[in-house]
């Protein structure tokens, strides 16, 4: 018996010893690569599908709002703890998707009742706003639109509507609907990134104060402000890595320090002549708030100096 169990054993000792060197083998590490290959390949795939959808959605927003200033807000809904960071995963992308195609998105919060009315008159939905939103939405007609965003689980996939409403006119301008990928893919949304969320700061930091001061009014407060209290420190006129201005992305910082005129900008959409790029900024012609402009055709280029902000290397 004893004999038999110290076979036993001694077989079974040989066995864990070959199951670990096949764990060592060429074999088993080229299986390992091929199941990470899979997995690369899987996520380059709902990537690829992703950026696609928001990007054509991006598309028809903007053709939607003619170039508008957008209050933007997210929709609480009954499935809002199942989604967890799912929701917040497929928001921010949303956003990254919109600033990349230069829409001015305004966050917004809700509090207080707008009642929305068909053609004829008739109360068809109430939504909820803040009152200061609503006074600032209609006040010089800086922000007309309003854009509600609900994410849901919907049939085993992540799904996201938009609904465009027009708060002066008090009419709809579309609804929305975008399927993104099944809900066991689901975590592959919070590893996706095709913008800096810094750009998406700085750019709709800007466009939530058109027609507003920041701070002191200086021209340095825009961008300062967002990325200080987001936790990167801006020292001076350095406001992250430089860029070459072929590179200029859709909220990122201008500067001009020439020695007789400093000045700081938002960039809001840039344009391969420099000139003809949109800017935010304030504290110009003695206006002391935020305003949309173009790039200063007075200066040279040479002058300006273009800020990846949030990134120093």
């Amino acid at each position: 018996m004893g004999h038999f169990m110290g076979n036993q054993i001694k077989t079974l000792t040989l066995a864990i010893g070959f199951s670990f060197l096949y764990f060592l083998s060429p074999s088993f590490i080229l299986s390992s690569e091929k199941s990470s290959d899979k997995e690369d390949k899987a996520f380059k795939k709902i990537s690829f599908t992703v950026r696609k959808k928001l990007t054509s959605l991006a598309i028809t927003i903007d053709k939607k709002t003619k170039g508008a200033a957008i209050g933007y807000a997210v929709l609480s809904s009954d499935q809002d703890e199942d989604l967890g960071e799912t929701k917040k995963a497929v928001t921010d992308l949303l956003l990254q998707s919109f600033v990349s195609r230069s829409l001015l998105i305004a966050p917004l919060k809700y509090d207080e009742e707008v009642v929305l009315k068909d053609d004829e008159d008739k109360t068809t939905k109430k939504i909820v706003l803040q009152k200061k939103n609503i006074t600032h939405l209609t006040k010089k007609n800086k922000l007309e639109i309003v854009m509600l965003v609900t994410v849901l689980a919907k049939g085993k996939k992540i799904s996201l509507s938009l609904e465009l409403l027009h708060i002066k006119k008090g009419r709809r301008l579309g609804t929305y609907p975008v399927s993104l990928v099944k809900e066991a893919d689901a975590e592959s949304l919070q590893k996706m990134n095709f913008f800096s969320m810094w750009n998406v700061k700085v750019l709709t930091f800007a466009a939530a104060n058109i027609g507003k001061k920041v701070d002191k009014g200086e021209c340095w407060d825009l961008p300062a402000r967002i990325l200080n209290d987001s936790g990167f420190a801006v020292h001076s006129y350095d406001f992250g890595t430089k860029v070459p201005w072929e590179e200029a992305l859709p909220g990122d910082v201008l500067t001009i320090d020439n020695g007789k005129f400093r000045h700081v900008m938002v960039l809001h959409k840039p344009e391969e002549v420099m000139k003809n790029s949109k800017i935010l900024h304030q504290n110009v012609n003695k206006k002391r708030y935020v305003i949309k402009d173009k790039v200063f055709a007075k200066y040279p280029p040479e002058d300006v100096v273009v800020w990846r902000p949030g990134v120093r290397k």
